[in-house]
């Protein structure tokens, strides 16, 4: 009878350690943890035992606090551990958040689905901080900005506030001070410093200004690698970008607001404010198709001699530096004609767009980027011409402009 019990026992045990472990073999491959973790505790002792001291000497003048920069990567690698798309996103700012996946395709998506497990690995089992970030060329960035990884695409940078190792100082001072004049007035120092510099060495100061992201969203599938238009391919100096649309303000003496409005709406000023193919000191916003296809505007900016190479984007300074673009989605006929009202014509074909123009001496490292809905239309004389009409901050923001189309 007792060896009954004991296996009836056993077989109980058994079984609640199997669904146990189902549970979290199924969790963790659906992207969610079942239990979460608390992040460790960072202190000077953890810091000294894996940074030098030339290292923590330099953190130092550069006015950093290696607990608080770390402290804060530990609660990076918490919400890796606990795969938390939610609170990872809630500790990026604004910048980061628009170089991200959209809140709409995150809802649809697991952690591991945006990470895979060597992202996760490398995140969770970084090592302590010593140093700044790196930037391209290998050099540390402006003195408050650190990263988990240093290659693409595994790599998350932070920043922390300026002078945190001034607040760190004035806090260690706090402490200590009690009656020590010589502590207090020090102190007092400090305070007016971090005062006029803005110091501040909480972990509730960090955020996120950046992740990598190795697959962006695909928002339409089957989209054409070219723009065509009755065969013929639309090349990218056909396509006015965001520096040649702010350049030009200047030349249109606008009011301010006017000026802001005009930059993320061209569209609602051409035939009405600016004219079709109207020349403003050098510049065409909505060049005729012919024009451009012949090399007599580039970019928006018209030549006295058709340039040599239509693969290529001219300046003032009459150099080619490499473009290219790429099209992100289809924009209805409607939509397109409804961003530009004032032209006389009709819309033959639209797309939101990235343009990348890059430097003529850093290659793709300095890029300039523009997010744009394009559009070509017929006018009356049935001449063609490709117009710049609302422009994003970002491809997420142009995203969610059609999501806004498709509901109406």
């Amino acid at each position: 009878m007792k060896l009954k019990i004991v296996i009836s026992f056993l077989t109980i045990l058994m079984v609640v350690l199997v669904i146990s472990y189902l549970t979290v073999f199924n969790s963790s491959g659906s992207g969610k943890q079942a239990i979460s973790t608390a992040p460790l505790k960072i202190d000077i002792t953890a810091i000294s035992e894996a940074c030098t001291i030339e290292e923590i000497w330099a953190a130092d003048d550069e006015g950093n606090d290696l607990v608080a920069v770390n402290t804060y990567a530990e609660k990076i690698k918490t919400v890796f551990r606990n795969r938390d798309l939610k609170q990872l996103t809630s500790m990026m700012n604004t910048e980061a958040r628009n170089e991200f996946h959209r809140d709409g395709y995150l809802k649809q998506k697991d952690f591991n689905q945006i990470f895979n497990e060597e992202f996760i690995n490398m995140v969770v089992s970084h090592p302590i901080i010593c140093d700044r970030a790196l930037a391209f060329s290998m050099k540390p960035i402006d003195s408050n900005k650190f990263s988990l990884g240093t290659k693409w695409p595994n790599r998350i940078f932070f920043e922390g506030p300026p002078n945190a190792g001034l607040a760190n100082l004035s806090r260690t001072l706090d402490e200590i001070s009690g009656d020590n004049v010589f502590a207090k007035e020090l102190q007092n120092m400090l305070s007016d410093r971090m005062a006029q510099q803005g110091a501040s060495s909480s972990e509730d100061s960090f955020q996120i200004f950046g992740i990598d992201v190795e697959h962006p969203e695909i928002y339409e599938s089957g989209l054409p690698k070219y723009w065509k238009l009755q065969d013929q391919n639309i090349p990218t100096p056909c396509l006015v970008t965001n520096y040649i649309l702010e350049g030009s303000l200047s030349s249109l003496n606008w009011p301010k607001e006017r000026q802001e409005n005009f930059e993320m709406n061209p569209g609602l000023y051409f035939g009405n404010k600016i004219k079709i193919n109207e020349n403003i000191d050098g510049n065409i916003l909505a060049p005729l198709l012919s024009d451009c296809l012949r090399g007599i505007v580039s970019n928006g900016l018209v030549f006295s001699n058709p340039v040599e190479n239509l693969e290529l984007c001219y300046s003032e300074l009459s150099w080619g530096t490499g473009c290219d673009f790429d099209i992100k989605a289809r924009i209805p006929i409607k939509t397109c004609e409804m961003l530009a009202p004032n032209i006389n014509g009709r819309c033959l074909s639209s797309y939101l767009i990235s343009v990348a123009v890059h430097s003529a001496t850093t290659g793709t490292q300095g890029s300039n980027y523009t997010y744009m809905i394009y559009g070509i239309f017929e006018l009356e004389n049935k001449q063609k011409a490709v117009a710049p009409l609302k422009q994003f901050v970002s491809l997420n923001d142009g995203y969610d402009f059609i999501d806004t189309i498709k509901i109406r």
